[in-house]
């Protein structure tokens, strides 16, 4: 399908791909990539004619997320059947789970690392997968995380309703926790910025230092009520916020720059900057691009779309169908 704005393609070796809910991808090597999908693990690769082939893993399973380590082993986190492991010498069918020592299968949200050790927010804690006795699992079992961060000395771990922990020197403490409002208890995304850490909840901005120790909260003021974060890029002293009500630009103390909205694109999953634009992907309105202080829609196939990703002149977005380039 193409446009004025752009083009995507899916040539008919690839049209497998649009039939399965893809939720985010790595790039693997130059002509290699491969794309966890709620059916399964794709792998892409490009071919001599620059025709690109697609491979088909653990098709039963329901793939969250995907991580490549430095070794060049690729894991694979499931919502229903733990971690799998493919090895850099086969990356076809040889892995093994890790959840047989749990009477329930892991659900596993997302990757992260600290220390070149290799780390996956689940419903039972923080996993390693580098071993299957790490501290950090044992004192995390009773915790259902969503998300993380780290640097070298310690971790950080947002949970579904127990706020942050910290674990440092095989210690964990509670570092952040809001025993007036639920739902500030819930953190769906640590990370970096100039200050330490900034978590997002489902009630506000909660700011950490380089430490990893709390410093301050400050509630969302976004309209409607109960809008809330679902992911932040912080742009020189400002940020740039895609929320479930529209796009917000507000200033290093989080107030309010601009509120960028239209109407039927109201949950803005992502934002993204290329080619000079700031462009967003909706979970209700398809492609738009920030342009003049307003949202434009652009022409495209699909009106579910979670993340994208700049890659080699293209935008690579991921949607409740597949992944497209455009």
């Amino acid at each position: 399908y193409g446009s004025e704005n752009g083009t995507y393609f899916l040539n008919p070796d690839t049209n497998w791909i649009t039939k399965h809910y893809c939720v985010s991808h790595v790039k693997y090597n130059s002509n290699r990539a491969f794309i966890a999908s709620h059916e399964g693990l794709l792998e892409l690769t490009v071919q001599n004619d620059q025709s690109i082939s697609v491979s088909k893993h653990f098709t039963n399973h329901r793939v969250e997320d995907i991580y490549m380590a430095s070794n060049l082993n690729l894991w694979v986190g499931t919502s229903e059947k733990g971690i799998l492991m493919i090895h850099r010498n086969t990356l076809q069918s040889e892995f093994f789970k890790k959840e047989d020592r749990f009477q329930d299968p892991l659900v596993c949200w997302g990757f992260f690392n600290q220390s070149n050790h290799v780390y996956i927010a689940t419903n039972e804690g923080v996993q390693s997968i580098d071993s299957s006795t790490s501290p950090i699992q044992v004192k995390t079992k009773d915790l259902s995380c969503f998300s993380g961060n780290s640097n070298d000395d310690f971790i950080l771990m947002g949970t579904s309703k127990n706020g942050i922990f910290k674990w440092e020197n095989n210690h964990l403490r509670q570092v952040y926790f809001n025993s007036q409002y639920a739902l500030d208890n819930t953190i769906i995304q640590i990370s970096p910025n100039s200050k330490g850490f900034l978590a997002c909840s489902k009630k506000s901005f909660v700011q950490m230092d380089h430490e990893g120790q709390f410093l301050f909260s400050v509630p969302y003021q976004f309209d409607p009520p109960r809008t809330y974060a679902m992911q932040v890029t912080q742009k020189d002293s400002s940020y740039i916020v895609s929320t479930t009500s529209g796009v917000y630009h507000l200033d290093s103390n989080f107030n309010t720059i601009k509120f960028i909205k239209k109407d039927h694109a109201r949950v803005i999953s992502m934002t993204k900057e290329f080619n000079g634009d700031t462009w967003a992907t909706s979970m209700d309105a398809g492609l738009l691009r920030i342009h003049s202080d307003s949202l434009q829609i652009i022409r495209f196939p699909d009106r579910q779309l979670f993340t994208l990703s700049p890659f080699r002149n293209s935008l690579w977005i991921s949607s409740v169908t597949g992944i497209y380039q455009y």
